[in-house]
């Protein structure tokens, strides 16, 4: 929803109580529908959880192959995000603990890595060493983080055809926030371009180009970074599409 639409809107419930009650009782329609199709698909990933369960005790070397706990790892947090899928509302309350967010990019990255293999495409991680210094004891939600990664890179690889290229990188941006070097995730790729109509929407929830797709990847991307005291950019052209997630250092916390 536009911003713009989004004031009418409570510009309208003040005069109106008939018309904010109506309001309400959508928004809550809308996400218990939300809620119940989360159940649902929770249900399904316990029952693979089982199977991974079972497969790992009649089978012991299972859990031998490199990617085996990444796996379960992967399931665990698409149950959290489904969770928080369910409270799409509620998702601008983060909980930030002390943590690695180096490992967390470079572990959800290795994660797609196997589907960009097969598809022949090229994915790079690149960590630049000056960000250390910077991310120590870094507070983060980490769930939520990997989320929004998550939702970057599969979009990235979604725009790849064989041969093209996916860069997920951080690094430290000097201009953007002002007061001190921000942190900039960045997720870049040399797929298709975004032409500047769909670029004007990217960020509207449930707006989307894809059959399948919900519309909710990106806004929700922008809401964790936001979350985060960050800011988030979109640049498209022939040669390259980046998407720029700037957050802010302890300095700037």
């Amino acid at each position: 929803m536009k911003e713009e639409d989004k004031k009418r809107i409570e510009r309208l419930s003040k005069q109106n109580e008939e018309f904010a009650a109506a309001i309400s009782q959508i928004q809550e329609d809308n996400q218990l529908a939300i809620s119940n199709m989360s159940h649902e698909i929770r249900n399904m990933i316990t029952l693979v959880k089982s199977y991974l369960q079972i497969i790992e005790s009649r089978h012991p070397e299972v859990k031998d192959f490199p990617m085996w706990d990444q796996v379960r790892e992967d399931l665990n947090t698409t149950n959290e995000m489904l969770k928080q899928y369910s409270a799409y509302n509620n998702i601008l309350n983060v909980t930030k603990r002390s943590g690695d967010i180096i490992t967390l990019i470079e572990n959800t990255a290795e994660s797609f890595r196997p589907q960009c293999e097969q598809r022949g495409i090229h994915l790079t991680v690149f960590i630049s060493p000056e960000v250390k210094t910077y991310v120590m004891d870094y507070e983060f939600d980490e769930i939520r983080m990997k989320q929004a990664l998550i939702n970057l890179i599969k979009n990235a690889m979604e725009a790849c055809s064989r041969n093209d290229e996916i860069t997920v990188s951080l690094s430290l941006d000097k201009e953007k926030l002002k007061k001190s070097p921000s942190l900039l995730l960045q997720v870049s790729d040399n797929g298709y371009s975004i032409n500047k109509e769909i670029m004007k929407k990217l960020f509207e929830p449930y707006f989307t180009t894809k059959d399948t797709g919900t519309g909710l990847g990106l806004s929700i991307v922008k809401k964790i970074i936001y979350s985060h005291g960050g800011d988030i950019s979109v640049e498209s052209d022939d040669a390259v599409t980046k998407v720029s997630c700037y957050l802010p250092t302890k300095q700037q916390a």
